[in-house]
């Protein structure tokens, strides 16, 4: 049968109970699961949690790169439009020096 973690203690000690009224041979019975539980308590449940703090460490993570990679993407745009503007705008054609800059007020702002 599956003991619930939170009332391990509880089901130990009532184990611990009967194990003292019958002695001898139910000690060893004893010691076994009181170290089981040891191991439960410390080793099993404390690797559980680091992975979970771990696993939330890389979501939170990951989401902070997609962020930067969107960001880094959209000034890459800025950058090619403001480009584009300055080689329209030496090539003496304002109208298209002027939309560029729009597009990327437009990137800017977005």
């Amino acid at each position: 049968s599956k003991i619930c973690h939170d009332h391990s203690e509880d089901f130990l000690e009532s184990v611990g109970k009967v194990v003292a009224a019958l002695g001898g041979p139910c000690d060893e019975v004893k010691t076994n699961l009181e170290e089981a539980n040891i191991e439960l308590q410390n080793n099993t449940g404390h690797m559980m949690l680091s992975s979970s703090i771990r696993l939330e460490r890389f979501k939170h993570s990951n989401a902070r790169a997609r962020t930067l990679s969107s960001m880094v993407h959209a000034c890459r745009r800025v950058a090619v439009l403001l480009e584009r503007a300055r080689k329209q705008a030496a090539l003496g054609r304002p109208r298209s020096a002027l939309d560029a800059v729009e597009e990327a007020r437009a990137c800017l702002t977005a």
